[in-house]
């Protein structure tokens, strides 16, 4: 099944603009995940996924790149994924606005502690 997922925040009504930045998801196990972070003068969010998938299927891939909608009247640049989703796959994407700290690196749950829990991992 195809999915198109577009993210384009309007920050302040659509009367400022933002910045788009696309860094590394810290929170994940995988170093080839990214995330999204927009940032107005008053206002962060980011915007991040899980890909699961089950019964011996591997996890969807998932790229997102910058979308640029501005000859639509957003004032800056979004986000966009197209992905292609086969029996047994799911993506949650999440958007939401990120704690003022980034969690500390040492916090974070080994791959074995996640895979004790019976939460797939991607690679294990």
């Amino acid at each position: 099944m195809p999915l198109r997922m577009e993210c384009a925040p309007a920050f302040n009504y659509a009367m400022s603009t933002h910045t788009t930045d696309f860094v590394v998801d810290q929170s994940v196990l995988s170093p080839n995940q990214n995330k999204v972070v927009f940032q107005s003068d008053k206002l962060a969010l980011d915007l991040r996924y899980i890909a699961e998938g089950t019964d011996g299927v591997p996890a969807p891939d998932v790229k997102l790149q910058s979308l640029d909608l501005r000859q639509k009247g957003l004032r800056s640049i979004g986000a966009v994924t197209d992905i292609h989703l086969q029996d047994g796959q799911a993506v949650t994407f999440v958007l939401r606005t990120p704690p003022e700290k980034s969690s500390d690196p040492e916090n974070r749950p080994t791959k074995e502690q996640i895979q004790e829990l019976g939460i797939p991992v991607e690679g294990g």
